[in-house]
């Protein structure tokens, strides 16, 4: 009985890690552009490089969470958006929420802030600024015209023709390293300061 009940549960991981294989792709890339867009910012305004985010590797997980909260709604809700300027002021509600709530939790964490708009016009407790909260809206417009598509395209079409043991090996290591980055920037954080 107890083989049996190891084999049907060792079957629902591998089903269940199979359905997410997609996510966790499409989290690091989001995760890896958002930091290459965050460095690019930094070095255009600032005129210098500056490690940007909470870990050390090249990521932004806020942009990782980000991209898997459009592709959530747009897997749900997809057929082509007709009207842009909700789905625009929807977007720049709940990712402006979201920004709060990332920042917010940081701060009571780790006493540290990783951006601070407090210089800005209209901002919220220098976590959220409306120009970044209109950011957001643009930037999922230009997700559900363009990028949407590629995901449905990396999903359905490139990812099927990758080994799935490749996938499995590629997934575990760069879950391996996310969770251990993950875990060395919060000691760093709370007892290295």
């Amino acid at each position: 009985m107890k083989t049996k009940e190891l084999k049907n549960n060792k079957s629902f991981i591998l089903r269940v890690f199979n359905r997410l294989m997609p996510y966790i792709f499409l989290f690091f890339i989001f995760a890896f552009l958002g930091w290459i867009s965050e460095t690019i910012f930094c070095f255009v305004t600032a005129g210098e490089t500056a490690k940007r985010g909470f870990l050390y590797g090249p990521i932004c997980p806020i942009y990782g969470y980000g991209g898997l909260i459009l592709m959530l709604y747009f897997f749900k809700n997809y057929s082509k958006p007709k009207n842009y300027f909700k789905l625009f002021f929807l977007f720049i509600l709940i990712f402006s929420l979201f920004e709060y709530f990332v920042g917010f939790t940081l701060e009571a964490i780790f006493s540290e802030r990783w951006w601070d708009y407090s210089d800005n016009a209209y901002n919220i407790n220098g976590r959220i600024t409306i120009l970044n909260s209109f950011l957001w809206g643009v930037a999922t417009v230009i997700f559900a015209k363009f990028i949407y598509p590629l995901t449905r395209w990396f999903k359905d079409k490139l990812l099927p023709r990758i080994p799935y043991v490749v996938q499995i090996t590629i997934a575990i290591v760069l879950l391996t390293i996310y969770a251990s980055d993950s875990l060395l920037s919060c000691i760093r954080y709370l007892y290295w300061k």
